[in-house]
């Protein structure tokens, strides 16, 4: 699957937590398909064969970096939907976000407001980022 069809399908159950409805011609429609190349691509970029971001950790947190900076979305649901990818960027790993929910709300808010470098922000994601707890 492409990325971006993936992002695509992530993006839509964004908008349907966030109760709002929309197709996904529509959704296609309304955002920049290249920009969201560009975002999903960004974490895995390489230079002289070598991963830029080779840590998961890092990986989650430019993905959600560069999906809030460069992807506008309808009803502004580029945070949630970020924070999905981040989700499912460290379960991959089998790591998880463990901050609560307003601690993450105020970092995606800087994030959008462009008040926090990516440095920074991989910091937090790894102080963050925990091994998943198994269930029993």
């Amino acid at each position: 699957m492409e990325a971006v069809d993936i992002f695509i399908k992530v993006a839509l159950r964004a908008l349907q937590e966030a109760e709002h409805h929309m197709s996904e011609a529509d959704l296609r429609s309304q955002i920049d398909l290249d920009a969201v190349r560009i975002a999903m691509e960004a974490p895995f970029l390489t230079v002289d064969g070598s991963l830029i971001y080779p840590d998961p950790v890092e990986q989650a947190a430019i993905l959600a970096a560069r999906i809030i900076d460069l992807v506008p979305m309808p009803f502004n649901v580029e945070r949630s939907t970020a924070l999905l990818f981040a989700d499912i960027r460290l379960q991959n790993a089998g790591l998880e976000l463990s901050a609560p929910a307003s601690e993450i709300d105020a970092v995606f808010t800087a994030i959008s407001n462009q008040r926090i470098p990516d440095d920074v922000l991989i910091k937090w994601f790894s102080r963050r980022a925990r091994l998943l707890r198994t269930r029993t």
